[in-house]
């Protein structure tokens, strides 16, 4: 078997298997939404016939059960409920591990077999527990209404089939049956015929009405026959199934104006990269225009430097547009969750629904590859310490099934994720407790920290409030790897909660690496970067304007007096050897405060992408990222205000 094969199976099978735990979710919701049981059909269908075509018999085998449950349910010979969800979920579960195994190694698990015994045997029962009586069967739609409906391309979902058949003197009444028919709500499809056939022009009478007129409409039947109730005698609806996968098999695979063409991952990463070292040797040319000007004919000068402008603005354009392309949506991450969550609730004996919110927002590729396992440990620690148990949460006046929720947003360049559920809350005393047991900080310390940064222990290594090692708690290995795996995506997580009243978990990560603007400067012989976005103005102030507070020292700007900092001190390098009589400052914003930081030289002003800290360097407190400067020297970028802070 090919390499490619397996490449393209193991793709398409994720794409399906996402498309198919939306549409289980959909039909969780609403067992009734015949889209949704429509489209998991064709889902369970496409992948029972790729595992079978290339030669995966035990996943082949179990969609092959699937989709006769799904089929009985199409056909109204059973009912979808909450065991054939529950048996659907393990089988896409199942599937899930296999495609990975098969992504890894290139064939099934060992095993595999044994794996879907379980599984089909649900399936199985689900089928038994579930049947719809045949007392009434259901009658097979006239063969005008299945041709009206198989001229529809377009419909996939149930639908009325109309049949209107005008009086001969439907003229003389006043009644115009095409302006009848046209205010039928949703028509999808339409034909015009007479109704019996005339051999000649000189037979025709302009005067009788001899229409018969077929259309379908994708509306409520009884909104179609609300819109025929003034010649009700005269037309016939008959509500028709949707079209069979057999009958979809011709549709074009893309619309008119959204064709998409897949590519590897590892190409764009290759282009983004090549990219940045474009805008890294653009800015390289900017320096070279600047030392121009001094040594080369102005004219010459001037006309370099035109041409910089050009390629920066260029430059720019295209990082977008490359950065664009590796931007994909949350929702097939965010996914993944609702059968955990309903798992791993029933493990605890609790009861659990995930509301969902803000798939469509859009992030970096690699923000999606890996945020997956931070989530999964949120999820499961809103379900394991802050959800109660059906019985305590009734005690409380709550209802006895919980509500986690997971909702994305944008903020500015950021995505901020949040993790939230409306159980116990963290209380800050047991945290205390906890702590001094585990000899995390004095009991003096602790005693005088505020709550809020009591709460903030629980992203110590090793801490932990539970009181037994489990599957899921208790193992050493707690929000500390979380705290570190944002960080190392360039972002940062926060907690909130009232007791009694749930916590938040907010995560706020960058969309996708950006161009950031940034100033240069120099302190203690070293060059950093700051934004500018974080900026609120620079200023040289002479040193006679600065006023000794305390150990510390100010001036007043704009009316108002600012402390005066030096970097060289925050960053915890050597400072200036002589006074200086002129202070170059940065003036930004320090949480409520305006503040100013004194660096021995302004530089010049880059476009540069800014990438996240990783590893070792992941948790450094006031490092927003790194870059490339033009001579290939590593430039640090600071957050100033968490620098400050």
């Amino acid at each position: 078997m090919s390499e490619e094969l397996l490449d393209l199976f193991v793709t398409e099978t994720g794409e399906l298997l996402e498309q198919a735990g939306q549409d289980l979710l959909a039909l969780e919701r609403a067992p009734e939404d015949a889209g949704a049981l429509e489209s998991l059909f064709r889902a369970i269908h496409t992948l029972k016939g790729s595992a079978g075509l290339i030669g995966f018999a035990a996943m082949g085998d179990l969609f092959h059960l699937a989709e006769d449950r799904l089929a009985a349910v199409r056909a109204g010979s059973s009912r979808f409920d909450a065991g054939l969800a529950e048996a659907l979920g393990a089988a896409l579960g199942a599937a899930e591990r296999w495609r990975d195994a098969i992504g890894r190694a290139g064939r099934l698990p060992e095993g595999a077999t044994a794996q879907a015994a379980p599984v089909a045997a649900l399936l199985s029962e689900a089928a038994e527990a579930a049947p719809i009586s045949a007392a009434a069967p259901a009658q097979a739609a006239p063969d005008w209404a299945r041709a009206v409906h198989d001229q529809a391309a377009a419909a996939a979902g149930p639908c009325v089939a109309i049949r209107y058949l005008p009086r001969p003197d439907s003229y003389f009444a006043g009644v115009d049956p095409i302006a009848v028919l046209a205010a039928a709500p949703g028509l999808r499809a339409l034909d015009i015929r007479p109704r019996e056939p005339f051999g000649d022009l000189a037979d025709y009478d302009p005067f009788t009405c001899n229409l018969a007129l077929t259309a379908l409409s994708e509306a409520p039947i009884d909104a179609v026959r609300a819109a025929f109730r003034f010649v009700a005698d005269e037309v016939e609806l008959v509500e028709v199934a949707a079209r069979r996968e057999a009958d979809a098999v011709a549709e074009p695979a893309f619309a008119a104006g959204a064709r998409t063409v897949r590519v590897d991952s590892a190409r764009l990463d290759g282009l983004a990269g090549a990219v940045e070292e474009l805008v890294v040797t653009k800015n390289a040319l900017g320096r070279l225009a600047a030392a121009a000007d001094a040594v080369a004919d102005p004219a010459f000068a001037r006309a370099l430097a035109a041409f910089q402008i050009e390629l920066d603005r260029r430059s720019s354009r295209l990082h977008e547009a490359v950065t664009r392309l590796r931007l994909v949506p949350l929702a097939p991450l965010f996914r993944r969750f609702p059968r955990l969550v309903r798992e791993t609730a029933a493990e605890l004996g609790k009861t659990a629904d995930l509301r969902l919110s803000g798939e469509d927002v859009e992030v970096d590729k690699t923000l999606v590859d890996a945020l997956f396992e931070p989530l999964l440990h949120l999820v499961r620690n809103a379900i394991d310490h802050g959800v109660e148990a059906p019985e305590a949460r009734a005690a409380a006046g709550k209802p006895r099934a919980a509500t986690v929720r997971l909702a994305a947003r944008t903020a500015g360049d950021m995505a901020l994720i949040e993790v939230s559920d409306d159980g116990r809350g963290i209380d800050p005393e047991r945290i205390r407790r906890a702590a001094r047991a585990r000899g995390l900080l004095d009991a003096e310390v602790l005693d005088g920290l505020a709550d809020a940064q009591v709460v903030d222990l629980i992203f110590a290594p090793g801490f932990s409030t539970a009181g037994a090692v489990s599957e899921l708690s208790g193992r050493g290995v707690g929000l500390d790897a979380v705290r570190a795996a944002v960080a190392a995506l360039g972002g940062r997580i926060e907690v909130e909660s009232r007791p009694g009243a749930g916590a938040r978990f907010t995560l706020a990560l960058p969309l996708r690496v950006r161009l950031a603007k940034l100033m240069v400067v120099e302190t203690a012989g070293e060059v950093f970067g700051v934004p500018l976005e974080g900026l609120i103005e620079t200023a040289r102030v002479d040193a006679s304007r600065l006023t000794p507070v305390r150990a510390g020292r100010a001036f007043v700007w704009r009316d108002r007096p600012v402390p005066v900092l030096e970097l060289s001190d925050l960053l915890r390098l050597p400072g200036p050897v002589a006074p200086r009589p002129e202070l170059q400052l940065l003036i930004v914003q320090a949480g409520e405060e305006p503040a100013a930081v004194a660096v021995d030289r302004f530089a010049e002003r880059i476009e540069a992408p800014l990438k996240p800290m990783t590893r070792l360097l992941a948790g450094v407190p006031g490092i927003a990222g790194s870059t490339l400067l033009g001579d290939g020297r590593v430039l640090m970028v600071l957050d100033l205000e968490r620098l400050i802070g």
